[in-house]
């Protein structure tokens, strides 16, 4: 119970989106946050293309510092912290934002056609405009994201599409994205932003697999529920 299925499902998820959603020759990437997670999905990120540079920004600039040395030791590569999103974004291929900000990290006047973008905090943590901007707005699960717990907090994906400002049919779930059904638009023409639902449908999709897995190799013991 107390091993981290969180992270695990967070590393593979976002990193299964970054296989689709980036070019394999990508080398720099942008990390807005430097949190908890912030590792979890830079390491996806470094194992499925050859990375050679990571720009991190935090509001924090000694929590930035102290997390471009950790990052740097663990993934072997050169991890730098920068004075503002901006800066970060600026200079990537593509970018990762993990943070617990009450307000928009993420503003979609920094971005720019080329450019991919995998979320995992709160729904709010893009501004509308980052939505607005998009070609392709991918998430895990539509029923997941319209039933977020916290109903007190803006979501503006839900918002522009109850206002008409976006299609809610036009918004993808990722399944549609690795099954084929929905084709991938043109990376370097295109602003694309993956965003995860946080839990739930990724979580028992994870254990899904550990349980057939420990089954497959004759591991642990049948317990009768009768």
């Amino acid at each position: 119970m107390g091993y981290p299925f969180s992270e695990l499902r967070i590393s593979a998820t976002v990193g299964l989106a970054i296989e689709r959603f980036t070019d394999a020759k990508a080398k720099t990437v942008a990390m807005i946050g430097s949190g908890r997670l912030a590792l979890p999905i830079l390491e996806p990120a470094c194992a499925l293309r050859s990375i050679e540079r990571v720009l991190v920004y935090s509001r924090s600039a000694v929590n930035r510092e102290g997390f471009a040395r950790k990052a740097g030791m663990v993934l072997k590569t050169s991890v730098v912290a920068v004075d503002s999103p901006q800066a970060a974004i600026e200079r990537a291929d593509f970018v990762l934002v993990s943070t617990n900000s009450p307000a928009a990290a993420l503003l979609g006047q920094w971005l720019r056609p080329g450019l991919a973008v995998f979320g995992i905090g709160r729904p709010n943590e893009f501004d509308d405009e980052v939505y607005l901007k998009a070609n392709l707005v991918s998430i895990p699960s539509k029923t997941h994201e319209l039933n977020y717990y916290d109903t007190k907090l803006d979501q503006p994906l839900i918002r522009l599409s109850q206002q008409g400002q976006l299609s809610w049919d036009g918004v993808t779930e990722f399944c549609d994205i690795v099954s084929g059904k929905v084709a991938v638009p043109d990376l370097p023409r295109s602003v694309i932003i993956f965003r995860d639902s946080q839990g739930g449908y990724g979580d028992l999709t994870l254990a899904a697999y550990a349980y057939e897995e420990a089954k497959r190799r004759g591991l642990g013991q049948q317990i009768s529920t009768e």
